[in-house]
């Protein structure tokens, strides 16, 4: 008897699914240090599109 071997399909999931992990955690530090700056902008872009008549959130 050899050792019980995964079948190929269900280990690259596995790996797939640590990677989607590693990633998504990733992209919440991102965005986690992006939206203070986004924030920042986007009171400075609403004056901008009030200026040009684009839409406004009043």
């Amino acid at each position: 008897m050899g050792c019980p071997s995964q079948p190929k399909g269900e280990l690259d999931l596995e790996s797939f699914e640590h990677v989607k992990g590693l990633i998504w955690s990733t992209m919440v530090d991102l965005v986690n240090l992006v939206k203070p700056w986004v924030d920042f902008g986007s009171k400075g872009s609403n004056e901008y599109f009030e200026i040009n008549g684009g839409c406004t959130m009043h």
